[in-house]
């Protein structure tokens, strides 16, 4: 008596929650949403980037160049974490880009000066149309 009085206590509960049950006490699937929304249109990648360690004489730089390849002009904000076998080098700086149209005026660098050629090398950047 007391399984049947907790059976009929379950079902009541769970239509008390608006939770339909089917005849061995399981839920039944979730409905699919009506209509899902639609995803918005991937934005075209308008910068790419090349990176390598150059010497001048004594200097030793990493060199972070940006290539804008839409027809947008371009401000990059540029942050780069070097660590290398003699110490760590961190910088930020920013480039403006002009479109792709422009020639070698869509391709800028940024050099951070670093204590030795080679590591691991931690960047990033970011734009905004301009």
């Amino acid at each position: 008596m007391t399984l049947r009085t907790l059976a009929v206590g379950v079902a009541v509960s769970a239509a008390a929650f608006g939770i339909a049950l089917s005849q061995d006490g399981q839920k039944p699937p979730a409905e699919p949403p009506a209509q899902a929304e639609p995803q918005p249109a991937e934005q075209p990648k308008c910068v790419t980037s090349k990176t390598e360690w150059k010497q001048n004489g004594k200097a030793m730089t990493f060199e972070i160049e940006l290539h804008n390849v839409c027809e947008l002009r371009l401000k990059c904000t540029i942050e780069a974490f070097v660590m290398g076998s003699r110490g760590t080098a961190q910088g930020q700086g920013t480039v403006l880009l002009a479109p792709k149209s422009k020639g070698g005026a869509a391709t800028k660098p940024y050099a951070l000066n670093v204590k030795s050629l080679g590591g691991m090398a931690n960047v990033s950047h970011s734009c905004k149309a301009i």
